[in-house]
């Protein structure tokens, strides 16, 4: 072979020269100072997307599948909550990026039988008596039909509203 012939095109030292108008913008020269910009570490709720309180004019409690629903505020953060068809146990599924199908199963193991008394006045100031038993629930983690519970190194957090009961 002659190498006059085959000779190939040197590779050009300027990026930007061999790509001309291909060029995209960096991160930094699109976001501009936001791109150093410190946020705040806990969730801040969107005002360009509150979860919309469930309203009809005229209704006074919406149902969905025969259950009513309301909306509360819990930490600045709006949620639209409905009473479960089965207060003890409860699963939901979700599907990951890579596609594994991820359950999660919520099930009530112990439910409180007293607590003290509620309202006001001289008797609900007094009678402090503590749950009893404890509210206790537990969550299980299926990863299709394994379960992977104690594989996640995760905090869990419990929120519960006794409004809704």
């Amino acid at each position: 072979m002659d190498s006059s012939k085959t000779s190939l095109p040197e590779p050009s030292t300027n990026k930007a020269e061999s790509e001309g108008s291909r060029l995209l913008p960096s991160l930094k020269d699109t976001v501009g100072s936001a791109y150093s910009a410190q946020r705040p570490l806990q969730p801040q709720p969107d005002p360009s997307h509150p979860v919309p309180e469930l309203f009809i004019p005229g209704v006074s409690v919406l149902y969905l599948d025969d259950l009513p629903i309301r909306t509360y505020t819990v930490g600045g953060f709006r949620y639209n909550m409905a009473q479960p068809k089965n207060e003890t146990k409860s699963e939901f599924s979700r599907k990951t990026v890579d596609g594994r199908q991820i359950t999660y199963a919520l099930e009530v193991v112990q439910q409180p039988e007293k607590a003290r008394a509620c309202g006001s006045g001289v008797k609900s100031t007094q009678d402090r008596r503590p749950v009893d038993p404890p509210p206790v629930v537990r969550l299980r983690v299926f990863s299709g039909n394994v379960d992977i519970t104690s594989v996640y190194d995760a905090t869990f957090m419990l929120y519960a509203s006794l409004e809704v009961a």
